[in-house]
């Protein structure tokens, strides 16, 4: 970790990146399952889908 940024700084940062990931992925017609409320939120961000199995779906968001 880079104790210049600050652990907060990092912590913020990564909050605001699964927050993207986890919009951009329900947008999509994906069901996030992870809890996204303040204080509950973390940097692992679980979804499912009805589009396919977890192979395919891998292969669609690289």
């Amino acid at each position: 970790m880079n104790l210049r940024l600050g652990a907060e700084a990092v912590e913020n940062r990564i909050l605001s990146l699964t927050g993207l990931l986890a919009e951009s992925l329900m947008k999509n017609g994906f069901r996030v399952k992870s809890p996204l409320g303040n204080g509950e939120k973390s940097g692992i961000l679980c979804f499912d889908s009805e589009k396919g199995d977890a192979q395919s779906i891998f292969e669609r968001l690289r």
